[in-house]
C-alpha cells in the first residue's frame, strides 16, 4: 500500500470540517442536526437568542460544572469515610466499621481490603431468618462475584451468589428463612463471605435476626421549629388532622419546653439526657464538640437491648461527625438545607417525603425485630423551600424569595404584609408534614406494641428578630405520646415536660432498660401509667463568651 500525503491531508481537513460544523449547529441551535446542506437557517426557529444572553448563559453553565465537580468531590471523599462503628459482641474477622452509602450509614464489613470475612451468630430459639444489607458504591468498578455461606463450624452452604455489577446502588436488603435444622441445632452459626475477581466497593452489613414473637416499636417523630400552638390538639386550628387524630388518644403535654432555642445543643441534650452546659455541644464556631464517648446515647441503650435502630435526620447539626449515628445500625444523614457562606443555606437532597416514606419500607419489611425510629424532620424550618406541586394563590404581587424574607425578619423589620407571607409559608410545610405522616400513623395503626413521640427540637418567633434570648416561643415545643403497649394517660396534661432531656429517660423507663449513667432528666411516665410532676423547666443558651438560663414554672394558658 502506497502512503499518500496529500490523500491523508485531505482527510484530516474533511474531519476538522465536520467538527467545526458541528460545534456550529450546537453553539446555534442547541443540538446537531443538519437542516440543509448550506446550514439554512431552521424554518420552525422564530427567533434567535442574543449572542450576548448566550455567553452569559455559557459562564453559568461553566460555573454550574465546577459546582458539580466541587459536590462530586465532596460525596467521593465522604464515601470513602468510616466512622466508629458500634461494638460487635461476637467473634469475627474482617475489617468492621460504619460505612457509608449515599448518605446512609450502616455497621458493615468492608469487602475492599478484606475479601474474606466471618462472624458468629447466636440465634435465639425463636429465629425464623436473617436479614442483611449489601452496599456497592455507586462510582467503583464492578467486577467479580459475592458469595454468603451460612452453617455451622466448616459445614456452610451458600445463601447468595450474585455477580457484584448485578447489585444496585445504595443498600439493597436481602433475607434468608432459616432452617428447621439450623434452628433446632442449637449451636452458634458461622456467616461467611468471600468475593472473587473483585474490584468493587463492597460493604455487608451485620445481620438482623427476625423472630417469631411480638415485636415492639418505639418511633420518635421530631418536626424542626413546629409551634405548640400551630398544632390542633393545642389550639384548635385545622391544619394537622393527622397528627390530632393519631394522637387523640393520647398525652398531650401543654408544658412542655426544650433545653435551648436552637438545634445544636437541643439535639444533643435528646441523645444524652444532658443539659447544654454539661454536654457542652453548644458553638459551631468555636471549640466544638463531639458527644461524650463515656455516656451512652438512647440508640446505643436501645440497640443494647436487642432494638433495630434506625436513625434519620436532615441538618448538619445533627451529623455523625458530632456522634449522632452511635447506636444507630441505620443512619441516614443527608441535609435538607445545604450550607453556603454569606446565605441562609441552598436547597438540598433530602425532603420529608423521602424520610417518611423510607422509614415506613423499613417497618413494613423488618418485620419479627423490635424497632426503634428516631426521624428528624427540617422542612418545617426556613427557609421553607417551595413545593413545585402546590398552587400559589396568595401573595403573587411579592417581587422577591421566600429567602430574602426571612433575611430581612432577622432584621425585625418586616411589614406587616411580610410577616404573614412568612407564616403561610411556614403552615404550608406544617400542613404538608402532617399529610405525608398520613400513610406513616396508618401503617404503625396495624401494628400492636407501638409508641410514638411526637415533638420539636425548639419553637420559633415570627415577632423578633434571632437573639440571645430564650423567649417563651422559641422554647415552648408539642410533645405528644402515645402507645398500644403501655397505659400512657389519655388527654392534656400541664405538668412540666423537659422534651428535650426528658425523652431519653421516658423511652428507657418505659422499656425497663436499665441505665447506668447519671441524666439530667426524668420520665415523663411510668410503665403503670403514673405521670411524674415536675414543678419547672429549664432551657440554657450557652454561646461564645454568652450565658442564658431561663426557669419555668408551671402555668395553665388558655390562650396560645
Amino acid at each position: 500500500m502506497i502512503f499518500n500525503p496529500g490523500t491523508r491531508l485531505w482527510s484530516l481537513l474533511g474531519r476538522g470540517k465536520r467538527i467545526l460544523l458541528r460545534s456550529f449547529r450546537i453553539w446555534r441551535y442547541g443540538e446537531d442536526l443538519r437542516f440543509g446542506s448550506y446550514e439554512s437557517d431552521n424554518p420552525e426557529l422564530s427567533a434567535m437568542s442574543r449572542p450576548s444572553r448566550r455567553l452569559r448563559r455559557l459562564f453559568h453553565g461553566i460555573r454550574i460544572v465546577l459546582r458539580t465537580a466541587a459536590a462530586f468531590h465532596a460525596a467521593s471523599v465522604k464515601q470513602n469515610r468510616a466512622f466508629l462503628s458500634d461494638p460487635l459482641r461476637v467473634p469475627f474477622s474482617g475489617k468492621y466499621g460504619k460505612f457509608s452509602s449515599r448518605g446512609v450509614s450502616k455497621n458493615a464489613f468492608c469487602l475492599i481490603e478484606n475479601v474474606e470475612g466471618s462472624m458468629s451468630l447466636s440465634l435465639p430459639t425463636d429465629a425464623d431468618g436473617i436479614f442483611f444489607f449489601i452496599s456497592v458504591v455507586p462510582t467503583s468498578p464492578r467486577m467479580g462475584m459475592l458469595e454468603i455461606f451460612l452453617g455451622t463450624g466448616e459445614e456452610t452452604e451458600p445463601i447468595l451468589a450474585k455477580k457484584i455489577d448485578a447489585f444496585g446502588e445504595g443498600w439493597s436488603l436481602y433475607y434468608h428463612p432459616l432452617s428447621a435444622a439450623k434452628k433446632q441445632n442449637g449451636e452458634p452459626l458461622m456467616f461467611r463471605w468471600k468475593t472473587t475477581g473483585s474490584k468493587a466497593d463492597l460493604a455487608l452489613s451485620v445481620p438482623v435476626v427476625r423472630r417469631r414473637k411480638k415485636t415492639r416499636r418505639v418511633i420518635v417523630l421530631i418536626a424542626d421549629a413546629v409551634r405548640p400552638k400551630d398544632v390542633g390538639l393545642y389550639s384548635g386550628k385545622t391544619m394537622t388532622p393527622n397528627i390530632d387524630r393519631y394522637f387523640a388518644n393520647g398525652l398531650v403535654c401543654t408544658n412542655s419546653y426544650s433545653q435551648s432555642n436552637w438545634t445544636l445543643p437541643t439535639f444533643a441534650s435528646m441523645a444524652q439526657s444532658r443539659y447544654a452546659s454539661s454536654h457542652g455541644v453548644v458553638d459551631p464556631d468555636q471549640f466544638l464538640i463531639p458527644l461524650a464517648r463515656k455516656i451512652p446515647t438512647l440508640a446505643e441503650l436501645l440497640r443494647s437491648h436487642g432494638f433495630f435502630t434506625f436513625g434519620s435526620v436532615s441538618h448538619q447539626r445533627v451529623s455523625p461527625s458530632l456522634g449522632h449515628h452511635r447506636g444507630f445500625e441505620h443512619f441516614r444523614y443527608i441535609p435538607t438545607v445545604e450550607a453556603e457562606e454569606g446565605t441562609i443555606g441552598n436547597q438540598g437532597e433530602n425532603d420529608m417525603i423521602r424520610q417518611i416514606r423510607e422509614l415506613c419500607d423499613y417497618l413494613r419489611h423488618l418485620k419479627g425485630t423490635d424497632f426503634f425510629g428516631f426521624v428528624h424532620i427540617f422542612d418545617t424550618h426556613f427557609p421553607y423551600f417551595d413545593n413545585p406541586h402546590h398552587l400559589n394563590d396568595r401573595f403573587l404581587l411579592f417581587p422577591s424569595t421566600i429567602r430574602d424574607y426571612v433575611k430581612k425578619s432577622f432584621r425585625a423589620n418586616l411589614g406587616s404584609d411580610e410577616k404573614e407571607f412568612l407564616i403561610s409559608r411556614y403552615a404550608s410545610k406544617v400542613s404538608e408534614l402532617d399529610y405525608h405522616l398520613e400513610e406513616l400513623f396508618r401503617l404503625l395503626g396495624g401494628m400492636e406494641n407501638t409508641t410514638v413521640v411526637f415533638t420539636s427540637d425548639h419553637g420559633y418567633s415570627f415577632d423578633r428578630h434571632i437573639t440571645n434570648t430564650l423567649d417563651d416561643e422559641e422554647i415552648r415545643t408539642p410533645f405528644l405520646l402515645r402507645s398500644t403497649e403501655f397505659p400512657i394517660p389519655q388527654g392534656r396534661s400541664n405538668r412540666h415536660v423537659e422534651s428535650s432531656i426528658d425523652l431519653l429517660p421516658t423511652i428507657t423507663s418505659l422499656y425497663g432498660i436499665n441505665d447506668p449513667a447519671k441524666r439530667s432528666g426524668l420520665s415523663l411516665v411510668d410503665p403503670e401509667g403514673r405521670l411524674f410532676i415536675k414543678n419547672h423547666a429549664v432551657s440554657e443558651l450557652v454561646y461564645r463568651e454568652k450565658y442564658r438560663l431561663q426557669r419555668d414554672r408551671i402555668r395553665i394558658l388558655s390562650n396560645w
